[in-house]
């Protein structure tokens, strides 16, 4: 298997191919030439953006189901990311070591359209975008396999920048102004405000520095990628990160998938719908072959109890009259409005002096106690519709739903919608309120 990064900067353009090999990660060539040697067949073709076009933000989210977190995610990265919601591509990861924090990647939908023009222009086909603070992570950890926190310092004359990384993952990013480093003595007291900023950001980490790109040789460093493969770490990088990662930043999603993606997915469907039909008439085979065989024994049983035929059994069991003894109170309407009305949340204001306003209340009830099961607990949906002056106090209400415990039913899903000022939220009740 082999993946081809593709970095561009102004009329430079880089490339390097790499081979997945019997497990293991090969570096084929590097080269920056008009003409680059030609690629091996179904290669994959992987381009990114530069650390200005791209946030990276840490968010809190008090849950552990990766659905539920998701459902509640574009809420709670609303805040944190400076352009709407609608206009962003957002890529959530979980942080291994505190499963309630994700590291949120995300870009805008005019930063990616203007570089796959860009890329157009120079007839590159990127099946996959990442990003460069990505790929310098991703390249210090082939390079440095032993170090698991490290901060990366990028030379470029445009497109310089820092990153921080923490279990061999993106953690921090800061794009530094275009030749920085040109006056050397700016040089040492970056590298001294860096090293600050990354220390308060995660001052429990040990962060070696490493040099990449374009370093000039007077700068001293312990830690360096190899000379020749130091200028190559962006394209070495967005390689890697297609080729072996299965949490790859990939931004080429939905109405900017390539064609190429595009077409196999199609001959992948294909593929599944005609093997799923030949399963399911297999399937139907021996399930009927299975029910007659069931058929004639239970038929067989019957006959030892009296009975000619599973029909004269069934008329013997609806003639009887079972008594039910359960008689739970239903769950009433009343009781939810009252919560409502005196919840903490809806009663706080804005600056501006305005509080949330329910605009509706659905209540619904999904199950319920029958005759064939008394046992049954009634399980009541609630759907409710608001709008909030501030994000802030959006969130506040939402975070206090989340610590209802003898309201709201945690185990199920927990659902958020946000369209501008307007929130919709469902929950189901607890058993313990009904």
């Amino acid at each position: 298997m082999h993946a081809i990064g593709v970095y561009v900067e102004g009329n430079r353009e880089q490339r390097a191919l790499l081979c997945k090999r019997k497990g293991s990660i090969h570096i084929e060539w590097v080269t920056e030439e008009k003409t680059p040697p030609l690629s091996p067949k179904n290669t994959i073709t992987v381009s990114g953006l530069e650390a200005k076009d791209t946030l990276v933000r840490e968010v809190q989210i008090p849950l552990k189901r990766r659905k539920e977190i998701l459902s509640v995610l574009p809420f709670q990265i609303e805040p944190l990311i400076p352009y709407p919601l609608h206009e962003a591509i957002v890529l959530p990861k979980m942080i291994e070591k505190d499963r309630s924090t994700l590291l949120v990647v995300a870009t805008h939908h005019t930063a990616l359209t203007k570089h796959l023009e860009m890329l157009h222009t120079q007839q590159i086909d990127a099946t996959h975008v990442s990003c460069t603070p990505q790929a310098l992570v991703r390249a210090v950890s082939y390079f440095f396999p032993d170090l698991t926190s490290f901060s990366v310092l990028h030379f470029s004359q445009e497109n310089s920048c820092f990153v921080v990384a923490e279990n061999k993952s993106l953690r921090l990013t800061h794009a530094l102004a275009k030749d920085w480093y040109l006056e050397s003595s700016s040089v040492d007291v970056m590298i001294e405000r860096l090293q600050a900023f990354a220390k308060n950001k995660l001052p429990s980490l040990e962060h070696p520095l490493v040099l990449t790109g374009d370093v000039p040789e007077d700068i001293p460093s312990t830690l360096r990628i190899p000379k020749q493969y130091s200028s190559f770490a962006i394209p070495i990088g967005y390689a890697l990160d297609a080729l072996i990662y299965k949490d790859a930043v990939q931004f080429r999603q939905g109405k900017f998938l390539s064609k190429k993606t595009v077409n196999k997915q199609g001959i992948y469907a294909v593929s599944a719908f005609a093997l799923s039909c030949v399963l399911a008439a297999v399937c139907a085979g021996f399930s009927l072959s299975s029910l007659d065989k069931r058929k004639e024994v239970i038929e067989s049983a019957l006959r030892n109890r009296g009975f000619n035929s599973l029909p004269e059994w069934k008329l013997h069991i609806n003639s009887q009259h079972p008594y039910s003894p359960f008689a739970k109170e239903v769950p009433k309407v009343a009781d939810v409005l009252t919560w409502l009305s005196t919840h903490p949340c809806l009663n706080k204001m804005s600056d501006s002096g305005e509080g949330i306003e329910i605009a509706s209340v659905h209540y619904r009830l999904e199950d319920y106690p029958q005759l064939s099961r008394p046992h049954q607990d009634y399980l009541v949906h609630v759907d409710i519709e608001f709008t909030s002056p501030s994000a802030q106090l959006a969130r506040a209400f939402h975070d206090s739903l989340l610590s209802e415990k003898d309201v709201i039913d945690r185990t199920k899903e927990i659902g958020w919608h946000v369209e501008g000022s307007f929130y919709r939220t469902s929950f189901f009740l607890t058993p313990k309120f009904l």
